[in-house]
């Protein structure tokens, strides 16, 4: 789940959306690991590959920390919360 959401905000361009796709990725391998699967993430290698290219590499690095750090619960909120905010935002 979140690393599609990821991969819907990498489309959208702009930095806030690359660093929104590289938390979700975040999110998605901390909780591949504790899941036991990484498949879906490595489906998503050449997406991660331009999101980190176009952010730079410290950036996009401490984005996916933000995201591999959040509680399940903060994760489910992010996806969800920032999401809304996001669309709200373009709206106006």
């Amino acid at each position: 789940m979140f690393e599609n959401l990821a991969i819907i905000e990498a489309w959208q361009a702009g930095t806030d959306r690359l660093k929104r796709a590289a938390r979700l990725w975040g999110i998605a391998e901390m909780l591949s690991k504790v899941w036991g699967s990484m498949d879906r993430l490595e489906d998503s290698e050449s997406e991660i590959a331009a999101a980190r290219e176009q952010l730079g590499e410290e950036d996009f690095s401490s984005a996916w920390a933000e995201g591999g750090k959040m509680s399940f619960d903060q994760a489910i909120a992010y996806a969800f919360e920032s999401n809304v905010d996001t669309h709200r935002n373009a709206d106006e």
